[in-house]
């Protein structure tokens, strides 16, 4: 991960437009979830997908390396059983979970195709993994393309210099999972998104609503990539990377 960068420093999921993304990614997963289910959850910041994951009814473990976003995730009171403060990449379980959410991550970690060979081994034998990736070719990067604020649709956007975020090509994300052992288990689209954040958020939630449903019918547009994998039963792949520390901070104060 983009080692030593504070993102609390400069993004609140609580007021960004971003928690848009948090709401709608969580209605695509929880669909998925039993009661009773196991799920891992990656960065899961201040806890607005947490929330949701254990309104389906699942038991959830979640991590995040901003001990920051933890104290507000506490403070909700929420009944998660476990709270891990580190990084991502090289964390290391001995739980093997029927989810594991990983949204919004991928395109901030250093080595995206070691941690999916890592979460291969993290997932039961029927379980899934949910990423997101941003798509190049949403609607409101083509826009900018045409009015030339952009040169062309892979160039970074200040968001993603400010993020530290890099672009994963969709067929890259596939052929890096696949190398993984993972085979992609269902695939699709959240956000029919015109414009910048700035703008989007001058919109009433409505609006917000009704273009993730446009996104359904014109996945190829949308903001980002909605992915589910799978383990793939024809490939082995083993655990591998450096044993991090990692601190459970489940009944840390405040």
């Amino acid at each position: 991960m983009n080692s030593g960068f504070d993102y609390a420093g400069v993004y609140d999921p609580e007021t960004d437009f971003d928690r848009w993304y948090a709401i709608l990614v969580a209605r695509r997963v929880t669909p998925w979830i039993r009661p009773g289910d196991q799920v891992l959850e990656y960065g899961c910041a201040t806890g607005l997908m947490t929330e949701r994951l254990l309104n389906a009814g699942a038991i959830v473990d979640c991590l995040d390396r901003s001990s920051q976003y933890l104290d507000t995730l506490k403070s909700k009171g929420l009944s998660v059983r476990r709270i891990v403060l580190g990084d991502a990449e090289g964390y290391e379980t001995d739980r093997c979970y029927d989810h594991v959410v990983a949204t919004a991550l991928l395109a901030n970690l250093e080595e995206p195709a070691e941690f999916l060979k890592r979460i291969r081994t993290q997932l039961a034998p029927h379980g899934k993994l949910h990423v997101t990736v941003a798509n190049p070719q949403s609607l409101h990067r083509l826009l900018a393309v045409e009015m030339g604020l952009i040169r062309n649709v892979s160039e970074p956007s200040e968001r993603d210099k400010l993020l530290r975020a890099r672009t994963i090509d969709l067929d890259a994300l596939l052929t890096m999972a696949e190398t993984a052992g993972l085979a992609c288990h269902h695939q699709g689209g959240v956000l029919l998104k015109p414009f910048p954040n700035a703008m989007m958020t001058q919109f009433p939630d409505s609006m917000i609503e009704g273009l993730d449903r446009l996104a359904t019918l014109f996945p190829e547009f949308a903001s980002v990539h909605y992915l589910i994998f799978a383990n793939s039963a024809s490939t082995q792949v083993s655990s591998s990377g450096t044993r991090r520390r990692f601190r459970d901070v489940s009944t840390a104060s405040s």
